[in-house]
């Protein structure tokens, strides 16, 4: 999964997000909130990875 406004990952059992817009002052715009969604979405599938 491939995002540009922000960063996440997993590991050890940890996700971790971080807004990256630093040109907008990571302002939240609507490309963000979908990549936020498809970030939570995946951790909902499979909490434990």
């Amino acid at each position: 999964m491939t995002f540009t406004t922000i960063e996440f990952v997993i590991e050890n059992g940890l996700a971790g997000l971080t807004f990256s817009r630093p040109e907008r002052l990571n302002s939240f715009n609507a490309q963000m909130q979908q990549g936020v969604r498809e970030a939570m979405e995946t951790v909902r599938r499979d909490p434990g990875r």
